[in-house]
C-alpha cells in the first residue's frame, strides 16, 4: 500500500485570495492589508468606531479618477497608489493624536478627529468612521 503526503508549498500567511474588479484588487493587495492593520486600531482608539472601508475606498477612487485624468494609466493601480499614500499619512497623523490623547487625563481636552492632508486634499477622519448601526427601540 502506498501513502501520499500532500504538503503545501505556500508558507502560512502569504496567500491572498484575489477578488474580481476594482474593489477586490484594492483590498486583496498585501501592502494595503498591512497598512490597514496598522491604521484601523489607531482609528478605533481615536474615534471609538471602526474605519468604514467602503467610504475609504470611494474616497480613494474619487482621488484616483482625478489623478488619472492628469497622468493616465490604469485606474485600479492608481486607486492602490492613492490608498497606500492616504493610509501612510493616516498612520502618521492618527498616531500623533492617539499618543497625545493618551498623555492627557482630562476628557475635555482630548481630540476626536484629525484632518488628513495629502496632495493638496483635506480628508476629515471622522467622515471615514462607521455610523451607528442597529435598530432603534420603539
Amino acid at each position: 500500500m502506498t501513502t501520499f503526503y500532500n504538503e503545501t508549498t505556500i508558507p502560512a500567511g502569504t496567500l491572498h485570495k484575489r477578488q474580481t474588479g476594482l474593489w477586490g484588487q484594492f483590498f486583496a493587495n498585501p501592502q494595503i492589508e498591512a497598512k490597514l492593520a496598522r491604521v484601523e486600531p489607531l482609528f478605533k482608539e481615536l474615534h471609538g468606531r471602526n474605519l468604514n472601508r467602503t467610504v475609504f475606498f470611494k474616497q480613494c477612487h474619487e482621488l484616483a479618477v482625478e489623478g488619472k485624468s492628469d497622468v493616465g494609466g490604469y485606474l485600479q493601480y492608481m486607486v492602490c497608489d492613492v490608498g497606500g499614500i492616504l493610509l501612510g499619512e493616516m498612520h502618521r497623523q492618527l498616531g500623533k493624536e492617539v499618543r497625545r490623547n493618551r498623555l492627557i487625563k482630562k476628557g475635555k481636552n482630548k481630540r476626536d478627529g484629525v484632518i488628513i492632508e495629502a496632495g493638496g486634499h483635506n480628508i476629515k477622519s471622522w467622515d471615514l468612521a462607521k455610523k451607528k448601526g442597529g435598530y432603534k427601540a420603539a
